[in-house]
């Protein structure tokens, strides 16, 4: 039996009744909408097109929201390698707190350690430092090293052949 031939059958039952998943009362059989996806009512047909359209309307959302998200993470990229290449050079920069030749860059966890007044063999203070842009903030590794600085857990070690000094 088709499909049609089945609806057709059921159409025709006096005794038959259909649970309506829509309205959850059971219904007669003949007095069901029955339809196969060949032939379609003009009711499923407007349903089924409606549908199509929300789900269009949603692929188009969610490749709007991948494209966006892409570019956001290539802007963030961007400006995070710039800002990598710009903090080299931030000892020779105007406005640079210390001396170019007393700043040693480390680079990472932190960008430079500075020994003002090493330039006149006269170290007055140890200063670590690290260039932000931006809307950047401190790592938990260099929150950590502030806290180390803050706590006073900061020593310098001589080691020499054979062992430490």
């Amino acid at each position: 039996m088709t499909p049609i031939e089945i609806i057709r059958s059921l159409r025709k039952s006096k005794s038959l009744r259909i649970f309506c998943p829509h309205c959850e009362e059971a219904i007669k059989a003949s007095q069901a909408v029955l339809f196969t996806e060949d032939e379609l009512t003009k009711g499923a047909e407007t349903f089924l097109g409606e549908r199509r359209a929300e789900i269009e309307a949603m692929k188009k959302k969610l490749q709007d929201l991948r494209k966006k998200k892409l570019e956001k993470v290539q802007r963030s990229t961007q400006s995070s390698n710039m800002g990598k290449i710009l903090e080299r050079f931030a000892p020779i920069l105007p406005g640079f707190m210390f001396k170019a030749e007393e700043s040693v860059p480390l680079l990472d966890p932190v960008d430079f350690i500075a020994f003002a007044g090493s330039s006149r063999a006269q170290v007055e203070s140890i200063a670590f430092m690290d260039v932000k842009t931006g809307k950047a903030s401190l790592s938990q590794t260099q929150k950590g090293i502030v806290g180390a600085i803050d706590a006073g857990r900061v020593r310098l070690d001589i080691i020499k052949k054979g062992g430490r000094a």
